[in-house]
Order: C-alpha cells, then structure tokens, then sequence
C-alpha cells in the first residue's frame, strides 16, 4: 500500500524538525556556540593558561622552536573543524541515505509533491537539495537516475519572513518603503503573503497598494489591495489582523499607492506554512 500525502508531509516535518533543533542549538545561538568560543580562546589564545600561550612562555628556544609551528597548524586546524562541523552541510549528510530512499519510494520527491500540490519545510528541501547535488559523486544514484531537486515553488520558509516590507503614506499618491527581509533569510522557498495596519488607527477607505514581488520562478511581478473603511483593523501584526494577499512570494520589493492618506503606515510579511514536528 503506497504512503499517504498526510504520511508523507509528517515525514518530511519530522526531518525538518531534527534539522531544526540542530539549527537551534547549534548553528545559530546557545548549545555549542559558547563551546566553540571557549575551545577556540582555550586552545589558540595566547595567554598563559592557553594551549598556544604556555608555548610561547617555555622560554626554551629549542622546545618552542619544535612544537610553536605544529601548534600553530592544530590551532588553525581546530577552529576550521569546529566552523565547517557547527554548520548545516555537514550535518545534512546524515540525512542522505534516508533521503535518497525516501526519493526512490516515491517515485522522485519533487514530482510527488507537485502532483498532489504539497509543499515541505524549507530545512527539509535544503538538506533534499544537498543530497541531489551530490548524490552521484557520493554514489547513491548513477548519471542516469539523478534524483530532481525540489523546486522552490514546492518549500516554504521554515519561519515567518516579517517584515518583508513596510511603507508610510505620505500622500494620496505617494509613500515611504523601508525594505525588509526575503524568505531566504528563512531557507527560501515561497509563502503567501499579507499585509497589516501597524499604527494604532484603523484603515481608511480607498487606497489602492500595488506591491511588486517576486515569484517562485523569481520573475517581478505585481498584486493590489484596496483598503475599506475600518479594513485593516488597528494595531496589526503579521499574526494579528493581517489579511491575505492570495500570492506566493520570495520577496516583496516595491509599492506604490493610489488615494492614500497621509499617516497611514503598514507592513507586508510571511506567516509559517506549518510548524514541523517529530
């Protein structure tokens, strides 16, 4: 009996997450960021009680004239280990042979998840991608059955894209844009967008925004939204009273505004597709 969709997307969740917790704690703050800080000034610093420095205050010519330049080479060799290990490549490699099995089962991932219109978290299409690029080199798959990378119109980014871009009216006719972020600050992919009131006095009627964004086929082009009285509420944030653009973008670039008022402010951003979990 071959998976379900709703098996499938846990799976998948379930990789991301234990990408995800390794990205947590590792790569990005906190777990091991201290220790690599501490091994790197404990081994390479130059202080008395540092493995480099107790070298250099031998005071023996003959001994520091033997072991100053090994340990020089063990020093820079350490901190390159620790900054190529507390990545994501290397620990995507982990993830290889159940990727390329989990490919194969399904016929080619990315066909799959297109067929039956899903979409995975970004840290899973990421680590998928790696394996594709390599998968012949590293021998899981021949010249002739390279597995397909997951295309971007099928991932999301693995964390809200907030703000993507937000803008005060100035004008009926005129605004000031402040560029925010775009969805490969958050693994790339694409997600809906939506925009929000974010000063504390709900909408007035009748301004026109067109936003230019980009596409999962990074082509520019451009949606409009047209506020009512009272629409969008006051105080808005990307999680509360924001509304659907009804597009997919991996980044918000521009706007311009038709019958706006001045003071009015907004911001335009991403919300989470789905958390993934274990």
């Amino acid at each position: 009996m071959a998976l379900s969709t709703a098996q499938v997307t846990a799976f998948a969740d379930s990789v991301a997450q234990a990408i995800s917790d390794y990205n947590t704690n590792f790569v990005i703050a906190g777990g091991t960021t201290g220790a690599v800080t501490t091994i790197n000034a404990g081994f390479g610093g130059t202080g008395v009680s540092n493995t480099l420095g107790r070298v250099l205050n031998w005071l023996d010519n003959v001994s520091e004239k033997t072991m100053l330049p090994v340990t020089n080479t063990s020093v820079a060799n350490v901190a390159g280990f620790l900054g190529s290990e507390i990545a994501l490549n290397p620990y995507y490699l982990q993830f290889f042979p159940v990727l390329d099995a989990f490919d194969s089962l399904l016929g080619g991932l990315n066909a799959y998840l297109t067929t039956n219109t899903l979409v995975v978290n970004a840290l899973f299409a990421n680590a998928f991608n790696y394996y594709q690029s390599l998968a012949v080199s590293m021998g899981f798959r021949s010249s002739s059955t390279v597995p397909t990378a997951i295309a971007t119109q099928n991932f999301f980014p693995f964390a809200i894209v907030d703000p993507m871009l937000t803008f005060n009216v100035t004008g009926a006719a005129t605004l000031t844009p402040t560029a925010g972020s775009a969805t490969s600050t958050k693994g790339g992919g694409v997600a809906t967008i939506f925009i929000y009131k974010s000063n504390a006095v709900n909408a007035v009627g009748g301004a026109t925004f067109t936003i230019t964004y980009t596409t999962a086929a990074g082509t520019s082009t451009t949606v409009q939204y047209t506020t009512t009285s009272g629409v969008p509420l006051a105080s808005g944030t990307i999680s509360t009273n924001s509304i659907s653009l009804g597009v997919q973008a991996q980044a918000v670039t521009a706007v311009t505004v038709t019958g706006g008022t001045t003071g009015e402010n907004y911001g335009i951003g991403a919300k989470l597709v789905r958390a993934s979990a274990y």
